[in-house]
């Protein structure tokens, strides 16, 4: 009887793939088709749209890059940072910030570039939609190279006939392929000033230029992107450091960002995941800042707070500082949404650890939240743009550059001075050595672009993660009130609910994921994994 049936089940399969042969052979009609994408401008151009979208970002995740620093700690244990980072359990099969699918965002690249480039669609199109194609694919590069040093350089779209048992490329030839890239596409690609926000410029290829070499410690090739942007007259410091981030699109500081229109399909999620409790995100209170990020402002007289002469008040700590902190990090009394916030424990609406939903540090990230957003917005709403780009870091890094070809020029004061007058911060000192001009300007990345996505990254090129992180725990602020009424602020609270940082050599590079290694015997592992 079994076999019967499966007769008969296996006689109607083949009916009925040879009566619906013909419907099998039909385009799908929920998808478009290569040859459709590649004859069609507007349909080229849509998917192009796409791979844009493939760009990284951390607004729609549940916490910055700066959480596994000494920046700051994610309240929620059970997310990736403290759960597998932290604790140095990085793996090739367990990656929370690897990018190793970028090569499906790579193969998208190449395919345009290809097709696009062989149509028969306007002339002009086709050679400014092929430079932004390119430009993708060298930053996707770029996130690839900086995370595991040698990877496979694919430049063009595989087919079956291809050997895809490619070979890891060797880091410098990879920076070769970026530098190469940007330096041939930019003079096709518009400038700022002539196209729409959001859309890739010449001076987004010079940014990302900056960006790279620095990582790649081409110091030369560095100053001289930096100083295109720089002296291409399309950009000026917005005199508001705080409103910079906190604006939809185009300011006059932005290079390149990503934007949100506050809809689900194109929005971000960072208020929902970072807002603190008393403002009601479900996901809020993410991303906390940490005492020693707190304590490395310095007072806005340009001293550090460990200096006798700084001024600093530890019964008035947040009094007198440099005016990035303001815009940086939410503290016990700091005006938000119209009313000052309130962390004194154990009963203030924002106290430390009040709930599982509350600051784990006492202290919650204020760069980035939409202050014109509801109280309690949804996923996706949030309509803050990811400055992906911004003069200030090429300023920051045209001086670190500069510093390591000449001493603590007078370029290197220059560019600090320019990112100081903004906030009415006095310069650097005069008379450093380069190792102290270095330590400076260290410092000065730490808080100009705190929570954008660079302290991570810095210290793992300035190979200072094992000194920074291996081994610590981190601290925050307890806010009590005294019987007189006074505040004691206890800023030796150590975040031991959370794991033990480690940081060992072979983090430096991240893991390859073992699921490729075992595809491809000619792909080599990282050392350590």
């Amino acid at each position: 009887m079994k076999y019967v049936r499966l007769t008969y089940i296996f006689t109607l399969m083949v009916l009925g793939v040879s009566c619906q042969s013909d419907f099998l052979d039909r385009e799908p009609l929920d998808k478009i088709s290569s040859s459709a994408v590649y004859s069609d401008q507007n349909l080229a151009q849509a998917f192009l749209n796409k791979i844009h979208d493939e760009i990284p970002h951390p607004l729609g995740g549940y916490y910055m890059t700066d959480c596994v620093t000494d920046n700051a700690r994610t309240k929620s244990g059970w997310i990736s940072s403290q759960k597998v980072i932290v604790p140095g359990l990085i793996g090739p099969s367990n990656n929370p910030i690897g990018m190793w699918h970028k090569y499906k965002s790579i193969r998208k690249a190449n395919e345009f570039i290809e097709k696009v480039g062989e149509s028969s669609m306007d002339e002009s199109f086709k050679k400014t939609a092929v430079a932004e194609a390119r430009w993708l694919r060298a930053e996707f590069y770029f996130e690839l190279v900086k995370r595991y040093g040698d990877v496979p350089l694919i430049t063009k779209a595989q087919t079956i006939n291809d050997d895809f048992l490619t070979p890891r490329t060797p880091a410098t030839d990879v920076w070769d392929f970026i530098d190469s890239e940007l330096d041939e596409i930019d003079d096709i690609l518009e400038s700022k000033s002539d196209i729409l926000n959001g859309k890739i410029s010449k001076e987004a290829c010079w940014a990302l230029g900056s960006r790279a070499m620095l990582y790649a410690k081409r110091w030369e090739k560095c100053v001289d992107y930096s100083r295109r942007v720089i002296e291409s007259g399309k950009f000026e410091m917005s005199p508001d450091y705080g409103k910079l981030f906190g604006s939809y699109g185009g300011d006059k500081e932005v290079i390149f960002e990503i934007l949100f229109d506050g809809k689900a399909n194109k929005g971000q999620s960072y208020d929902l995941y970072n807002l603190p409790w008393s403002y009601r995100a479900d996901w809020g209170s993410q991303t906390n800042p940490t005492q020693e990020l707190v304590d490395s402002y310095y007072m806005a007289n340009g001293l550090p707070i460990t200096d006798a002469a700084s001024g600093y008040d530890a019964k008035k700590p947040y009094e007198g500082r440099d005016p990035r902190f303001y815009a940086s990090v939410l503290y016990n009394g700091a005006v938000f949404k119209g009313r000052a916030m309130n962390t004194v424990s154990p009963d203030g609406p924002d106290a430390i650890n009040k709930t599982g939903l509350h600051s784990i540090t006492g202290y919650y990230c204020r760069k980035y939240l939409d202050e014109k957003s509801a109280i309690a917005p949804k996923g996706g709403e949030s309509r803050v743009s990811w400055k992906m780009f911004r003069l200030g870091e090429m300023y920051l890094n045209l001086a670190e550059a500069e510093n390591e070809l000449r001493p603590a020029s007078n370029t290197v004061y220059a560019s600090v001075k320019v990112i100081r007058d903004r906030v009415n911060m006095p310069n650097i000192k005069p008379g450093l050595s380069q190792a102290e001009m270095r330590k400076e300007l260290m410092h000065e990345r730490r808080i100009e672009l705190a929570f954008e996505d660079h302290r991570w990254w810095d210290l793992i090129r300035w190979r200072k993660s094992i000194e920074v992180l291996d081994g610590k725990y981190f601290h925050g602020v307890v806010v009590t009130k005294n019987d007189d009424g006074s505040l004691n602020y206890n800023m030796k609270h150590v975040v031991d609910n959370r794991p033990l940082q480690v940081f060992l050599e072979k983090h430096y590079l991240a893991p390859i994921p073992y699921s490729d290694i075992q595809k491809n015997e000619n792909l080599t592992q990282n050392p350590g994994y």
